[in-house]
């Protein structure tokens, strides 16, 4: 590896030696959003005591920001860094690493000339992917909660055009095959479920980072929602999501088509981060 920051979608080994540098570096792993990512340390020259470190994280980490946040995620911040060096003083290292979702990170600093390590990294299926990164992957998306108290992302990395396509969040009961009968909520689609007490809801939204409780939401919406809607949300702030918030007291599923936003798109955005300009038209 040559590069100081990589991102890439490929399988396969990948190595590192230092040339004496002190910079903090990253390998960037992604996957397909049904994937998940196994990063196997096949060697490792890191010497503690030189002030050397690689660090395995399960999702991504960029300028502080991690993804998925700390509140979308099963585990604790601290549980998904996993910092390697070498120290005959130490146990033996784990050296097998699993991610809960389609992104990991191989961060490491290397200041001793000569010393570096090698990964072996593949992709294996993941049976109900809950939190997505997309990197240059247009489509259609489905989050779901199946019945659990969790919160679900698809994050892109480019500016996007959101809509969509079923909806079914707040309503159906978790273990039961009929809708719940909610004073507060009926069948069709609503804005700003979280202003009206609803627990559970899609949150529509852009950010420059990678920290999803940190976007700018655009839109709320909540209900049933059977059909495509006829109008795309186009977002320009570098990174959109689309955020399933669950309270387990509903099974919740919503399913989005994402778009590439182009300049020719910028008359019609519903939100500029760079710019300020905010509303839902």
């Amino acid at each position: 590896m040559a590069d100081c920051v990589k991102i890439t979608l490929d399988e396969g080994i990948f190595h590192y030696k230092s040339r004496g540098s002190s910079r903090t570096c990253g390998l960037y792993l992604i996957s397909d959003p049904n994937k998940l990512i196994v990063v196997t340390i096949e060697y490792l020259d890191v010497l503690c005591q030189g002030g050397g470190l690689i660090s395995v994280v399960d999702g991504w980490e960029l300028n502080g920001a991690v993804f998925p946040s700390y509140e979308d995620h099963e585990k604790s911040i601290s549980s998904r860094f996993h910092d390697l060096c070498v120290d005959t003083k130490r146990h033996p290292i784990k050296r097998i690493f699993a991610s809960s979702q389609n992104a990991a990170l191989i961060q490491y600093r290397i200041p001793m000339f000569g010393q570096g390590f090698s990964v072996r990294v593949e992709h294996i299926p993941n049976p109900r992917p809950c939190n997505v990164l997309v990197q240059d992957t247009e489509g259609i998306f489905t989050l779901e909660n199946y019945g659990r108290n969790v919160n679900c992302s698809v994050m892109t990395i480019f500016d996007a055009k959101i809509r969509i396509m079923y909806m079914n969040t707040g309503l159906h009961r978790s273990g039961v095959k009929t809708f719940s009968h909610s004073p507060r909520l009926q069948k069709g689609i609503y804005h700003k479920c979280a202003k009206m007490g609803m627990e559970d809801f899609v949150q529509i939204g852009g950010s420059s980072g990678l920290d999803t409780t940190k976007m700018e939401t655009i839109d709320e919406v909540c209900g049933y929602q059977p059909h495509a809607l006829s109008k795309s949300m186009t977002i320009f702030c570098g990174m959109t999501t689309i955020r399933l918030v669950s309270s387990g007291k509903h099974s919740n599923k919503v399913v989005v088509e994402v778009l590439k936003a182009t300049i020719d798109d910028l008359d019609s955005a519903n939100y500029m981060c760079d710019l300020g300009l905010g509303g839902y038209k």
